[in-house]
Formats: C-alpha cells, structure tokens, sequence
C-alpha cells in the first residue's frame, strides 16, 4: 500500500500575554478602571461617564454625543510591542442602539486608532454608523458593509501583523464584528469583517505602537464595555506615560514649570454694594443684579434679557498668561429656563470671550439658546447641538492650549456644558463638547490673554454662578482695596429735588468719572451717564431709584439716590 505525505507549510502568529479591562471598578473620580489605565492627549484625564449597572458585568462607560475624530481620544497606557510575524490584537465591547444615531453628524460607532513611532504613521479600525467596517492607514482606505443588530452588545476586534515580504513592507490588518447577545453573555456569532494587505514601510519599522480608543452615540454606541490589549506590551504605567508626554512637549526654550492657579468666584460674598464677589473681581464692570438665595450655595448673578454681543461683558480682573503647550481653561455654572428664552431675538445664554494682545484676535466659547455650542475665532467658527435640561443647573467649561507645531499657529480648543442637576450640586454628567483645532499665528503669539463673560435671560440663562479662572496668572487688576486717603464719603455729595441732581466732588483726581445707573430692578441697571467731571447735572429725572457711582483708580463709591 502506497502511502501521500502531505507536509503543510503553516506560519503560526504568536500573541503574547492579555490584559483586560472590565470599568467595574470605580473608588473615585481619580481612582477607577480609566483613570488607572488611560490619559489623553494633554496629560490629563478626560472626564468620561460612568453607569454603574448596564455593563456586561456592572459598569461600562457612556461615550459622548459627538467626538472630533482623532482627537477625542482615550489612550491606553501601556504600548504594543512591534516585530515581524507578532500579531497584536485589540477588542472592545459595545452596545448599539440605533435610535441614537444623528443622521446629520458624521460619526463613528467605535475606533481604535495605533499610531506607530516611525515618522507617526498610524492604522486605523473604524466602524461608521453601524453599516461598514473600514481600515484606514497612509496607503490603504477601503470598507466592507455590516449591519449591526440594535439593542444588542457586540464585539469588535482588531488585529496587526507586521509580514515584511519581498519588499520589508507588508502588513496584513482585519477587523471583525460578533454578536454577542442582549446582555453581552452569548457565544460570540460573527456579523462580517474586513481585511487588508497593507504595503507600508514605516508600519514595519515602528518598534512600538500606542492605541488609542474613541466612540460617539450620535453614530450608535450606547456603552462600551470590556476592552482587551492582547499582544507583546511595554511595562510602562499612566505615570511613566505621563511623564513621557510632557517631556515629549516641553522644549529646551520652554523647559520652566509654571504652576496654574485658580480662582474661584461663587457670588455668595455681597457685604454691600461696593464690597462683593462681584465688584471686587470684576471692577470694571456695570452694576449687575444679586439673587440672595438662587445660587448654588448663595448668591448668584441675574443676567440680563439681552446684550450688546462681545460688548456688554464683564471682565474679570487677572489675566491669563500665554505660554506652549499651557492649557487655560475657564468655567462657570448656570440655570438653564427654557421659558425665558425669546426666538425672536437671537441672544447667547453664555459666553466666554478670550482676547489676546498680539493682533487684537480672540477666541469665543458660546451656547446658542439651548440648542449648540459654538467655538468661534477669527479665522474658524465650528458648531455642535446641544440640548439643556430645563430647570437644571449646568456647567460649561472652555479649554484652550496653544501648541504651536511645524508652522507655530496651532491650537487646541474645547468647549463642554456638562449638566449638574437641579440644585447644582450633582456629580457632572456630560452632554456635548465642542472641539476645533485653530491655526491662527496671532493666537499662539499672545504673551496674555483676558477674560470676559456674557450671559442672557432671553438665551435661558436664569442665573450664572461659580466661576472659575484656571491657569497661569499674569496680571492681577482687581480694584477691590478702596483707598480711603484718596477720597471719603464726605467728598462725595448729592444734592437734589424734583428738578435736577448734583452731583460735586471735592476730591479732584484726573481719572475721576461718574456713573448714573437707573434701577428698574427687573434687568441689567441702564448706565444714563458715564463721564469724567467733578459736576454733573441731570434734569427731569423720573420717579424711581437710582445708583450715582464715582470711580478712580484704587476706589469706588457710591449712594443710592431715590426721587419721589
């Protein structure tokens, strides 16, 4: 009897050691499954939202509505490996609910994104939307239909294996979605992959690679669960990796620690109407009207129905100081009625307006009535939706880190309006961001940079509390040390009657001038008269009430005048 010998010729890819994270554990805020295993891009830890019992196994992580692709990102600590014929894989879980996806945002569902370190190339794994798979790198983009099983969890996983070949640079790369059930517990059915011969030198040669990790619900992902690095990894932790960053972006020029600070103003502190929260942090600034009991813990600010767009602004006395890579960031909390809001005229419930002094050019931060949030500068302006919840205080908080790059005009900047409950006081809860990266040369060029605040009734701003001024302080201008050697009440007089008020001062100093504000004590006090003089006149007043308020340059004072 003749006996064939088939000898298989059969290449076996070794992958190494796995790790896996289920986001079950959550001590703190800085102490949980992403906090302990992912950064971002800035060294800094994303905020990111927690449910605590719709994972497979008890938590998961709620992606936001929208990201700005590449950027948005969580990177996983540790790093692959990279050698010939090593495949490395990558797995996440996730949950698809179709009736999340924003037909009119170019979203993806969930992307892995491994960047390499030879000349930065990268390989990218994406879902679209639910309907395709696609692997994008420098030389391939191509994609395979899927369709995805709504209120189901799946898995995708994604897998590298550097080949070589006959020209040392061929790279074979797939993903592949499985069904795994309702509650993510079934035996994994495959719905489809894609698969790819990638020719790319530079993928071949990248000793290491990072992976980065972003999802959107506006494109289907309701949750995300169970994220697997299987490969041949590095030891480094968050720290290390941290540590790497900031070396990575401090140059020699640049190599001096600043320490941020931040200052907060919460409104609560109203001793009169020369000595509060208000006026001693923004003082040169109109009268605005206090709310003794509807702030967060006390005081709050009562926006007018309307403003004169990037004029009527209150500006806070520090300013920031501008420096690579040195993020600055501002926020302040409002109430949020929908009821004030008036669609017939186009008012912003809150802004933040950043000017710099190298060209005048600014950058703006704004919520557009409830309805999306807009970062704007002179020469970009990028808009997301956003929905507040009615009667419920939220936050918003702008970002903003010149980084400079190959042509010295680049920036990164964001803005978030998180929702933190009825009484202010919940634990944020994400719902949406803005985020555009701007090359403007002017911007980056900025030794400081000021800071003021609009808000409106009429964009459904009820009240505004809690703000805050983080970043490195370059001038501090705030007037609130009054100096009673310059000038004393008794230099200061009003005489009137039904005809006319005078208003002398005895004290003479250059910079003197008067302000005469009228209290109807429903909206922004009007400003009747602003001017530099030691006497004013006003005939014909009418009833009402009204503040005369003298100004120079280490005082204020003021009397309330009433006419009958």
């Amino acid at each position: 009897m003749n006996y064939i010998v088939l000898i298989a010729s059969v290449v076996f890819y070794q992958i190494s050691s796995a790790q896996k994270i289920n986001f079950d554990y959550y001590s703190t805020s800085t102490d949980n499954d992403v906090s302990n295993n992912f950064i971002n891009d800035f060294s800094e830890i994303s905020p990111i939202l927690y449910s605590d019992n719709n994972g497979i196994t008890g938590g998961a992580l709620i992606p936001p509505n929208s990201v700005s692709f590449g950027n948005d990102v969580l990177e996983y600590c540790s790093e692959y490996n990279n050698s010939l014929n090593k495949t490395i894989e990558t797995s996440i879980a996730f949950k698809y609910n179709a009736n999340q996806i924003n037909p009119n945002s170019y979203q993806r569902t969930v992307a892995f994104f491994m960047e390499g370190n030879s000349n930065g190339h990268d390989i990218d794994f994406l879902i679209d939307k639910g309907s395709s798979l696609t692997i994008s790198s420098y030389s391939y983009v191509e994609d395979s239909d899927i369709d995805l099983l709504d209120k189901h969890w799946h898995k995708m996983v994604a897998t590298f294996t550097p080949i070589g070949g006959e020209n040392e640079d061929e790279v074979f790369a797939k993903i592949e979605i499985y069904d795994i059930g309702i509650d993510g517990k079934n035996i994994p059915i495959s719905l489809g992959s894609h698969s790819a011969t990638i020719h790319d030198i530079d993928l071949i040669n990248a000793t290491k690679f990072n992976l980065k990790l972003s999802a959107s619900k506006w494109a289907g992902a309701e949750y995300l669960d169970d994220f697997e690095f299987t490969g041949d990894k590095t030891e480094g932790d968050c720290g290390s990796k941290q540590t790497e960053i900031l070396k990575s972006i401090i140059t020699e020029e640049d190599s001096t620690t600043y320490p941020l600070e931040i200052e907060k103003v919460n409104f609560d502190n109203y001793g009169n109407d020369i000595y509060n929260n208000f006026t001693n942090k923004f003082p040169d600034s109109s009268p605005i009207l206090f709310s003794d009991n509807n702030g967060i813990s006390g005081g709050a600010l009562i926006p007018p129905d309307q403003v004169d767009w990037g004029n009527d602004v209150l500006k806070y006395c520090s300013t920031y100081s501008n420096s690579l890579n040195k993020t600055i960031k501002t926020s302040m909390s409002f109430k949020y009625k929908s009821n004030l809001v008036n669609n017939e005229e186009y008012e912003r419930t809150l802004a933040f307006f950043m000017l710099g002094n190298s060209n005048g050019h600014e950058i703006d931060f704004y919520i557009n009535q409830g309805n999306s949030l807009t970062i704007s500068s002179y020469g970009q302006n990028k808009s997301v939706g956003l929905i507040l919840k009615d009667n419920n205080w939220h936050t918003m908080v702008a970002s903003f880190t010149p980084l400079g790059g190959k042509f010295e005009d680049k920036v990164f900047s964001k803005v978030e309006v998180f929702d933190i409950g009825s009484d202010g006081k919940q634990d944020p809860v994400s719902l949406n961001s803005c985020a555009d990266t701007i090359y403007d040369f002017d911007l980056v060029n900025s030794t400081e940079f000021s800071i003021s605040i609009s808000a409106t009734k009429w964009g459904g701003a009820e009240y505004i509390d809690n703000f805050e001024f983080n970043g490195e302080k370059k001038e501090r201008i705030c007037g609130n040390n009054l100096n009673t050697d310059i000038l004393k009440s008794n230099d200061f007089k009003i005489k009137n009657s039904n005809l006319f008020i005078e208003i002398i001062i005895d004290k003479i100093e250059s910079n003197n001038y008067i302000e005469l504000y009228y209290i109807d004590g429903k909206s922004k006090n009007k400003l009747l008269i602003k001017e530099k003089s030691t006497f004013l006149e006003k005939a014909n007043l009418n009833t009402g009430v009204y503040i005369v308020i003298l100004k120079g340059n280490n005082y204020a004072l003021n009397k309330k005048l009433i006419i009958k």
